[in-house]
């Protein structure tokens, strides 16, 4: 399971473009509610950190999501 688990994570982290060999943390969640919620978070978190190194200000970040998110 714990195997699966590692994959799925892999998978997804690709999908965010996450560059081959980069440290990648994941969790499993209970359904895509919570997934899309994790997600959008590191999303936001990673661009307010990159955001600060680069001194811009990270008060509007502009996430786009689909009508049925």
């Amino acid at each position: 399971m714990i195997g699966m688990h590692s994959r799925c994570v892999s998978i997804i982290a690709s999908l965010w473009n996450v560059k081959k060999g980069e440290n990648v943390v994941g969790t499993a969640t209970a359904g895509s509610s919570e997934a899309i919620h994790f997600g959008g978070s590191a999303m936001e978190w990673h661009w307010q950190d990159r955001r600060k190194a680069e001194g811009e200000k990270v008060s509007n970040p502009n996430i786009i999501t689909t009508a049925n998110a």
